[in-house]
């Protein structure tokens, strides 16, 4: 027992170190982007199937018009969903207005959310459960194509995921799982990288969260969930590149 305290007290404390580094520790020419290495190219097309869904642009106009005060003054975690599918142009909606490059320039890009040096180390995948016109499946966002690309359509995904997520799916439409590869901030930040990484989960998925408010439709952050088992089903190797946090969505119940 004593064995097993004294891990979780080291855990905590290294928890407690990450979100508090020391800035005065880190020097730009000692870090690898410093130095003159190369940038890491974030690798959108890991593991893919050649099978590729092409978004067009969000037509903002069908969407609604809530106010941004509307939108955060409701938002709200929802765990319970109709059956209704997400549009096609829904989907494009979110992921516009959470992942979608803007603009880019060299090794960083302006996004939706903010990011430390516009390093952007997070890549989007989703379940797709409910979504016209959209086959059921894992998938990839291509932020700068703005389309996504089949990870795998296995039978008895859901199941699996859902069983993952601590049976968290609420029955949701669609499954954003998004992960971290912590080397694309390592690059510019070293030892004060992790701390950005956090920072950038909750950034996008803030951005989810009114976004779908925007749109009428429910979300909820899940940060409880089997590491392995999360990382098996994206089909990331769990250590260059692991899921750091996950949301449900789906169209509000009447």
């Amino acid at each position: 027992m004593k064995d097993i305290q004294q891990e979780i007290s080291a855990v905590v404390e290294q928890g407690r170190r990450m979100l508090k580094p020391q800035w005065t520790q880190w020097r730009h020419d000692e870090t690898d982007q410093g130095k003159g290495a190369q940038s890491p190219a974030a690798d959108y097309a890991y593991n893919c199937t050649e099978q590729v869904v092409k978004l067009t642009k969000p037509n903002m106009g069908s969407l609604g018009s809530k106010t941004f005060i509307e939108c955060a003054e409701n938002r709200m975690s929802i765990r319970k969903y109709s059956k209704a599918p997400l549009s096609r142009n829904e989907l494009s909606f979110l992921l516009w207005e959470t992942a979608k490059i803007k603009r880019q320039i060299k090794d960083w890009s302006r996004r939706p959310i903010p990011s430390a040096g516009g390093r952007h180390c997070l890549k989007t995948y989703l379940y797709i459960d409910r979504v016209e016109d959209i086959p059921k499946g894992i998938y990839v966002y291509v932020p700068d194509v703005h389309e996504l690309r089949l990870v795998s359509d296995e039978n008895g995904q859901k199941d699996k995921l859902c069983q993952a997520l601590y049976d968290q799916d609420f029955e949701s439409a669609v499954i954003f799982l998004w992960s971290a590869v912590p080397y694309i901030m390592e690059y510019r930040y070293t030892t004060v990288a992790h701390k950005m990484i956090a920072f950038e989960a909750g950034h996008i998925c803030q951005n989810l969260h009114l976004a779908a408010e925007a749109i009428d439709c429910g979300c909820c952050a899940i940060s409880a969930y089997f590491q392995e088992d999360v990382d098996a089903l994206a089909k990331v190797d769990g250590e260059e590149e692991f899921i750091i946090y996950v949301a449900t969505i789906g169209k509000k119940r009447e």
